[in-house]
């Protein structure tokens, strides 16, 4: 179980995959030591792979850390990670969402520090869930009412 769960840990393998890989394959049969013994099913890998606490994987890394500082392949100093770079979309990011993910986070962080400080949160205008325009709050910065008084000015 343990060999299976590295397989898939390091392939990125979902259980249904595992199982038709190791079942598939002569060499993973061999590292998994199922040799010519069944495969379990991908739902037996679920359950196997839970009961592993995350204790257990710490003890185990701390084995083969260990044992690979005994036999003098690592120092177990240094944390070595490899990347593979992946091809994918990317979504450019636009003011409006660039915008959007600040009032998130702001609003996020202010609700946070409501709640730490004991007092509500701004909740918004009941039944909405829509940030309000500058017009909503009379900014006078607002460009529809900074317009409309120059025109009242020029008028008297």
């Amino acid at each position: 179980m343990l060999r299976s769960l590295v397989l898939m840990r390091v392939k990125n393998w979902d259980y249904r995959e595992l199982r038709e890989r190791i079942a598939d394959g002569y060499t993973l049969r061999q590292f998994t030591d199922f040799h010519s013994r069944r495969v379990p099913r991908h739902d037996a890998f679920h359950r196997g792979f839970t009961r592993l606490t995350p204790a257990t994987l710490k003890a185990i890394n701390e084995l083969v850390v260990a044992a690979a500082v005994d036999l003098e392949l690592e120092d177990g100093r240094q944390l070595r990670v490899d990347t593979t770079v992946v091809q994918s979309d990317i979504h450019h990011p636009t003011d409006n969402t660039l915008l959007w993910d600040v009032v998130r986070v702001v609003t996020r962080l202010v609700g946070r520090l409501a709640r730490s400080a004991g007092t509500p949160a701004y909740q918004g205008v009941p039944g909405s869930n829509t940030i309000g325009t500058a017009s909503d709050a009379g900014d006078p910065t607002d460009d529809h009412e900074a317009a409309s008084g120059a025109a009242d000015r020029e008028i008297s």
